[in-house]
């Protein structure tokens, strides 16, 4: 049976189901109407052929807010008397509230709506991407966290207690040329250098270092670095071998 939404001058009145838009208009009750074909979200009635019923909202779900193109997504809670507009996707209903959807073929963002003429227009985010788009997302996280955590700083006890040291590029070069310069010819027994850091209750200031102590500190640096590259490079690996986005997912610096 057609669906018509009844309006007036001003309003939205309700949607109707009718056998034509002569009845559907009489449904209404109420003069200076007219039935327009199709039900419009904004609707806040349905006529059941009784009297009119308020329409319901409803609070679908969905498997996951992305998937690989040909991957399947599940939209739960979707009503009987309800249908999901999944564009140019295949779907099937399996009962139970759900509708799978096939992402087979497409690729992009999109809001799927869910809809039904006793109910008020729901809408779900889906962003639908290739298997290769995903890998790339993932490898520029893994390496942008890779970034972070090299210039997080680090821990050394190098003082004889543990000080947290920076790693900022800059804070690499200066540590560098402080190494460096610790070992020149003729470096006296009782150099130091001044270096930042900051102690355990989060002080930080320039605390002096002896040759010994700032070498340690140069190789903590240089451990802490490549532990963070190494990490990058065995995620960037898995990254590649990963076949699905469920597999993506799992993939995390932490």
């Amino acid at each position: 049976m057609p669906t018509y939404t009844i309006v007036d001058d001003k309003n939205i009145v309700a949607v109707v189901t009718a056998d034509t838009k002569e009845i559907a208009e009489r449904c209404a009750g109420k003069d200076g109407v007219r039935a327009i074909d199709g039900a419009f979200p904004q609707a806040d009635f349905f006529w059941n052929g009784k009297e009119p019923e308020p329409r319901r909202d409803i609070a679908p779900s969905i498997s996951s807010g992305t998937a690989v193109a040909g991957e399947k997504v599940l939209v739960r809670g979707v009503p009987a008397d309800a249908a999901v507009q999944s564009f140019e996707m295949d779907q099937r209903r399996l009962g139970n509230g759900d509708v799978e959807i096939d992402t087979a073929g497409f690729e992009g963002n999109l809001s799927l709506r869910i809809y039904g003429d006793r109910y008020r227009d729901a809408f779900l985010d889906l962003d639908v991407v290739s298997l290769e788009t995903a890998r790339r997302k993932k490898s520029e996280a893994i390496s942008n966290a890779c970034a972070a955590a090299i210039t997080a700083g680090f821990r050394s006890s190098a003082l004889g207690v543990e000080h947290l040291y920076p790693t900022k590029m800059t804070d690499q070069q200066n540590l560098a040329s402080s190494v460096l310069a610790s070992t020149l010819p003729g470096v006296a027994a009782d150099w130091t250098t001044p270096f930042w850091c900051a102690d355990a209750a989060g002080q930080w200031e320039f605390r002096k270092h002896s040759a010994g102590q700032i070498q340690e500190v140069g190789r903590q640096a240089k451990a802490a670095i490549l532990e963070a590259m190494s990490r990058n490079e065995s995620l960037q690996r898995a990254v590649k071998a990963a076949s699905s986005l469920k597999q993506l997912e799992a993939i995390r610096w932490q």
